[in-house]
């Protein structure tokens, strides 16, 4: 079965949490908003749910919800916040004690907004990855914890009309899915990214033409698993489903293979993975 979408919606986070703790709502304009999760009504699969809107006071009309995460603030974990601008911002989770309602979680720089939040519960590798095809890997140890409301520290340098789109710790995942504006894709074991300090410009990770053929920017980046498929966009309104293990493997050499057609201004403008099969 399906759940009910609406307007092409589909399903972009998803967090396990139980009835007592509080889920808390990180936007891209480096707010937080606490609710809890009592608060919000029990649905059956198939019913539209609650709109986040109902839910958060004070939520901008432009502002935008990228993650919710359900921590206990006493937790000994970090909070870890990824800007498009390649700027990251550790902070313990204390810091965002907060009965309910918004709180300014983020410093940001003008012009910039929140990509990412992450729950980090030790020290480890953080992967981060530009629309340019840029990649940095780097030790989260470098990155000094702060207060709430810090701007953070640099850990990608960046092209001039660059910015993140992809930012994960590695953890124990082996390899990666790319697909381009051009409807070229290909998995990447991590392996081919060098670790390397963090505040670097990077390493490109898949060998974009000059002539554009196979594409001129990445538009989707996720770990690779074998048994997901894929809903690639296309400008005018194509949908067509890829399976990962259709994808072939590459170094970051390798320019990866179509696995859809692209012509002329039909490009490849959104990938979904497809969390609910029926």
């Amino acid at each position: 079965s399906k759940a009910v979408q609406e307007g092409g919606d589909d399903t972009k986070i998803r967090v396990r949490c139980m009835t007592d703790e509080k889920l808390r709502f990180f936007t891209d304009e480096g707010n937080v908003y606490s609710v809890m999760v009592e608060d919000i009504a029990e649905c059956k699969l198939k019913d539209r749910g609650t709109h986040a809107a109902s839910l958060l006071q004070g939520l901008g009309k432009e502002e935008k919800i990228v993650t919710m995460l359900a921590f206990n603030e006493q937790s000994e974990a970090d909070i870890l916040f990824i800007s498009k601008q390649g700027m990251l911002k550790r902070s313990a989770c204390a810091e965002y004690k907060t009965s309910r309602g918004k709180l300014a979680a983020c410093g940001l720089k003008k012009g910039d907004s929140v990509f990412s939040v992450l729950l980090l519960k030790q020290d480890g590798e953080l992967l981060l990855i530009t629309q340019n095809a840029n990649a940095i890997r780097f030790f989260t140890d470098s990155i000094p914890k702060q207060g709430r409301t810090a701007a953070g520290v640099k850990g990608i340098v960046l092209e001039a009309k660059d910015e993140v789109i992809f930012a994960d710790v590695i953890d124990q995942k082996a390899e990666l899915v790319l697909f381009t504006d051009r409807g070229y894709a290909k998995r990447l074991p991590i392996e081919e990214i060098e670790p390397q300090k963090r505040n670097g410009k990077g390493q490109h990770i898949i060998a974009l033409q000059k002539d554009g053929s196979n594409g001129e920017a990445l538009v989707y980046i996720d770990w690779a698993n074998l048994q997901d498929v894929y809903d690639v966009v296309q400008f005018h309104g194509t949908h067509t489903a890829i399976e990962a293990i259709q994808i072939p493997k590459e170094t970051k050499q390798g320019k990866g293979s179509p696995v859809v057609l692209s012509l002329f201004d039909d490009v490849v403008t959104e990938v979904h993975l497809s969390f609910l099969q029926s």
